[in-house]
Parts: C-alpha cells; sequence; structure tokens
C-alpha cells in the first residue's frame, strides 16, 4: 500500500454514468485528506466562459460539444491541485482527435488517471451499468428522446482507454476495497 504521507500527487477518476467515481473518489479523499473536485459541479461555470448557449450547446447526439468539456477539464485541472478529481463520463469521451489530445495533453502529467469499470466484459459492464441506472431520470429521458443510449457510448469508447493510466475493476468490491486498490496503485 502506497505510504499515504509521501503521496503528493493529484489522482483523476474517470469512466462512464454509475461506475462509483464519486463515491471511491469521496472515501479516496478522506483516506488521503485530500480535496474531492467533481468536474460536473464546476462545468456549466466553466462552460459559461467560453460562450455557453443553452440553443447551441449541444452537438448532434445531443452530448454536450467536445469544446465545452475539453476547457472545463484544461479549467478544472488549472485550477485545483493536491486533490482527487472525478471527472463526468462525458468528460473523457471525444470524438474528434483534437479534442482528445488537447485532454491527453492536459492529463499528461498526472499519473494517477484511474479508468473505473464494472468489469472487463463490457457487455457484462454495460448490463451492471443499466442495473445501476434504474433510477436516473436524465439517462432515461435522455435516451427517450434522442433514440441514444450515451452510457454505452462512454463505457465502450475508447477515449477512456487511452487517457486512462490504470484501469480498475470493480465487480464484487465494496467502495472501500475499490478504494484500497486505487491506494495501493498510486504511483
Amino acid at each position: 500500500m502506497a505510504d499515504l504521507i509521501t503521496v503528493k500527487t493529484d489522482i483523476v477518476l474517470i469512466g462512464p454514468i454509475r461506475a462509483g467515481k464519486s463515491t471511491v473518489g469521496r472515501l479516496l479523499a478522506q483516506r488521503l485528506g485530500i480535496p474531492q473536485v467533481s468536474c460536473d459541479s464546476l462545468c456549466r461555470n466553466y462552460y459559461q466562459e467560453i460562450g455557453f448557449d443553452v440553443e447551441e450547446q449541444y452537438g448532434p447526439d445531443g452530448m454536450i460539444a467536445a469544446r465545452f468539456n475539453v476547457y472545463a477539464v484544461q479549467r478544472l485541472l488549472q485550477d485545483h491541485q493536491s486533490c482527487l478529481f472525478d471527472l463526468g463520463a462525458g468528460h473523457s469521451v471525444y470524438r474528434e482527435a483534437d479534442s482528445l489530445d488537447q485532454v491527453r495533453q492536459a492529463l499528461a502529467a498526472y499519473p494517477n488517471v484511474f479508468l473505473l469499470l464494472p468489469c472487463a466484459n463490457l457487455d457484462a459492464a454495460e448490463n451492471v451499468l443499466e442495473a445501476r441506472n434504474t433510477e436516473n431520470e436524465w439517462l432515461h429521458n435522455f435516451r427517450a428522446q434522442r433514440r441514444y443510449d450515451p452510457n454505452a457510448h462512454f463505457l465502450r469508447h475508447e477515449s477512456n482507454f487511452l487517457l486512462a493510466k490504470q484501469i480498475i475493476y470493480t465487480e464484487g468490491c465494496s467502495p472501500e476495497e475499490t478504494a484500497d486498490e486505487i491506494i495501493a496503485k498510486m504511483v
């Protein structure tokens, strides 16, 4: 297990909706004595800095345009140090190579970027995430209105795998056990 006194690096958690980023992040932040910063809670303020407009915010698939997410990640990392970041599912998935490259560059100095997934089998992982999202009204409404499942996209998109330095599989583990595994694997 990493020596908690000498660990001075930031941790970044990425993954699909309901992968456990916020829950595990909260435990890690408490154990390491560092603040937890959630991109989802701050991103709208960052979006507005570069002209976020409700009428023009979405891309063709109904997701927030990449330029807003890239900017939010860059600003989040710039504004906060010595903390745990949990990025929203949309903040680690990019269709355009240049957007992905910008976020890769922003995360390059962070050795502890962990992708949280239920399991390695993505079909099984999708089923687990579906079960965890039964009460997620936003996701159900999005699917019904857009006829598109963003979480299946987030789960399988290569961006998460390219940004992550390590993958943590949570199936069969409590959030506490997952936090212990992350601490043990920190560099």
